[in-house]
C-alpha cells in the first residue's frame, strides 16, 4: 500500500500516520489535523478525498513492545525507505547543470503525527519511531507542537510533552474507573 502524498515538483512528500487507541486523540481529530496540515503544505485535494494513510488499530492491545503491533507504521517506514532511495537514484541520474541547480529543490519526506503520544506510547517507543523515520530519510511533523523534526534534533521537549500527555491519559482512565469523569 503506497500512500505517500507526492507534492508539487520539488515539494514535500507526506505520509500520514494514524493510530486508534483509547489514550490517543480521536481518529476524527487525527484525520482532521492531517487534512489541515496537507492543505497548509499545498495539497489542495486533501479536503475532498479520503485520506490515504497508514492506520493501526491497537485499541485493545496491552503491551510494552508496541512496534510488533503497529504493522502499518512498519509499512510506512518501508515505503519511506523505498521512496527516499528512488528519489536519490533519480537525482543522481538527473544531475542539474549549474544554471538550473537553484531551481531544483531536494525532495522532502515528512511523516505526520497529531501529537507526541501518537508517535510513541513511551519514551523508548517514541525514540525508536523517530529514529527509524530519520534513518529512512524522513522528517517527523508533530502537529500539536508545531515542529518539524530533522535528524539530530533534540527530542527533550517532545519527550516531556509525551510524558505530560501520558499522565493525562492515565488520569482520565483512573477517573473513568472510579466514576468521576472530570
Amino acid at each position: 500500500m503506497m500512500s505517500i502524498y507526492v507534492g508539487k515538483e520539488g515539494g514535500p512528500h507526506i505520509a500520514v500516520s494514524l493510530t486508534i487507541h483509547p489514550d490517543l486523540p480521536d481518529l476524527t481529530l487525527q484525520t482532521g489535523g492531517a487534512r489541515s496540515f496537507l492543505l497548509a503544505t499545498g495539497h489542495q485535494t486533501a479536503m475532498y478525498h479520503r485520506l490515504n494513510s497508514y492506520c493501526d488499530d491497537v485499541s485493545n492491545v496491552r503491551t510494552t513492545n508496541w512496534s510488533n503491533h503497529l504493522q502499518n507504521r512498519a509499512f510506512l517506514i518501508e515505503d519511506l525507505k523505498r521512496e527516499s532511495s528512488m528519489s536519490k537514484n533519480i537525482k543522481q541520474i538527473l544531475k542539474p547543470t549549474k544554471q538550473h541547480r537553484d531551481e531544483i529543490r531536494p525532495d522532502i519526506f515528512i511523516v505526520y503525527f497529531r501529537s507526541p503520544l501518537c508517535v510513541g506510547f513511551s519514551q523508548i517507543h517514541l525514540l525508536e519511531t523517530v529514529k527509524s523515520i530519520w534513518k529512512a530519510g524522513g522528517y517527523v511533523y508533530i502537529q500539536t507542537l508545531g515542529v518539524l523534526l530533522s535528524e539530530g534534533d533534540n527530542l527533550d521537549v517532545v519527550i516531556n510533552d509525551l510524558l505530560r500527555e501520558k499522565k493525562k491519559s492515565e488520569m482520565r482512565r483512573y477517573r473513568k474507573k472510579v466514576g468521576n469523569p472530570e
